[in-house]
């Protein structure tokens, strides 16, 4: 490594600049103009499930200094800090509070290689020195052009850049793929359970094609079925308060699950485990692959994640641990594809959010998600859903174990190749 150069990131990118520092006004409508904040920003990506919008008139002004681009790498400087995302599509895109953004200089360092490096533990520990303050870690705009790169070769750059690359482009393939899954399942459920269109004796639409109707408290909805309680149908049990000081990012079998491992939206979140290497505790405390679990508590004062489901994962090696923030679907009487998709429905997602308590750190109950009122369909039609809906649903378990391996391969080769101790020739 001897001839990798040390070299400031300011001499390293055509841009830095700095997020504008006021909250920028949104709308409730969508738009094309979109705003990134800083819990879009986890896990080496840049997560667009879920924006706020804004108008154009505000999007001119917020990017007055300049407009994202392909490319941009993007840092979280507080709250948290050191996170790192890579603009993939700049199109109406623009940084939210507490963000900064670099744009790498081609002809002095390879774009996917800077990206990798803000992703080492070298950077990170850089940037994590320059945090200051008590209550929430933050970063000084100043220092943001001050952390300090060892960069070899642009063609030795490249290489790295393009070998690590080739993984997370996998890896993002997969996950788009159970993107497009579970839209194919999330639009059969509304077609069928939100506006009744699912299929008569006849095959055609149900609603549309004249199906009676009779009045409830939710509105109309089909005859014969009715309104129920999520209590009803299942139970929600607590987990359990796992040690402290066991809890490692150094990597064991068992992984704890906490709500960082939920998807905005509903769906399961491999990125970023935290571990655990104790083994006394209560075995009932070990999840079983395929069981349905909700979040109970969510750091972010939107809630970002707070009651929605997501499903252990089957295929995988990994032994996944029940802690106290989540709560897990127990004794279910209905199909738990269906339920999947119920908890990720907006009406569902109003309810959590109206019945949450805490303004900083937002929690919910069982008791509270166990209230939550909806129409409750004929069993014959819940089977027909779940068989094409467990098709899908396990596709992207078998998808989901693909992306853990490609994952690992990664991140065993980032420090291996960040510090020079495995060397890429160019082919």
């Amino acid at each position: 490594m001897s001839e990798w150069k040390e070299i400031k990131i300011d001499q390293l990118c055509e841009a830095i600049i700095d997020c504008v520092n006021k909250t920028a006004p949104i709308v409730d409508e969508i738009t094309p103009y979109r705003m990134i904040r800083t819990t879009n920003v986890k896990d080496g990506r840049i997560d667009l499930s879920s924006t706020n919008y804004v108008t154009e008139d505000v999007f001119r002004k917020w990017t007055r200094r300049s407009t994202l681009q392909k490319g941009d790498i993007i840092l979280t400087r507080e709250a948290p800090l050191g996170e790192v995302g890579k603009i993939i599509d700049g199109g109406n895109l623009f940084l939210g509070q507490r963000l900064m953004m670099y744009r790498p200089d081609p002809d002095i360092v390879d774009p996917d290689f800077l990206f990798y490096a803000f992703l080492s533990k070298e950077i990170q520990y850089q940037i994590k020195s320059f945090g200051m303050g008590s209550t929430v870690e933050h970063m000084r705009v100043g220092d943001c052009s001050e952390i300090i790169f060892k960069v070899p070769s642009l063609q030795e750059q490249r290489e790295i850049g393009k070998t690590l690359s080739i993984l997370d482009r996998k890896i993002e393939n997969l996950r788009k793929q159970n993107e497009t899954l579970e839209r194919i399942a999330q639009t059969l459920f509304k077609h069928w359970f939100v506006d009744f269109e699912f299929p008569n004796e006849d095959g055609k639409p149900y609603k549309s094609s004249g199906g009676e109707m009779v009045r409830s408290e939710l509105g109309e909805i089909p005859a014969g079925w009715r309104v129920g309680k999520l209590g009803d149908f299942c139970n929600i049990k607590h987990g359990y308060a796992f040690s402290g000081e066991f809890i490692t990012t150094e990597e064991t079998n068992q992984i704890l699950l906490t709500p960082g491992n939920f998807r905005i939206g509903g769906g399961f979140n491999s990125s970023k485990y935290k571990y655990y290497s104790d083994y006394d505790y209560d075995e009932e405390y070990i999840l079983t692959p395929g069981d349905l679990i909700v979040t109970m508590t969510d750091l972010s004062k939107e809630g970002d994640t707070l009651g929605y489901p997501a499903f252990v994962p089957k295929y995988s090696k990994n032994i996944f641990l029940h802690n106290q923030r989540l709560g897990k679907v127990v004794d279910s009487r209905i199909d738990l594809f269906f339920l999947f998709f119920l908890l990720c429905r907006r009406e569902y997602r109003s309810h959590i959010l109206g019945t949450a308590s805490g303004s900083t750190v937002r929690h919910t109950s069982p008791s509270r998600i166990l209230e939550y009122k909806f129409a409750d369909p004929a069993r014959e039609l819940l089977d027909r859903f779940s068989l094409t809906a467990s098709n899908l649903i396990c596709k992207s378990f078998s998808n989901h174990a693909q992306i853990e391996t490609l994952a690992k391969t990664r991140d065993m080769l980032l420090p291996k190749l960040m510090s020079g101790k495995l060397r890429i020739t160019a082919s």
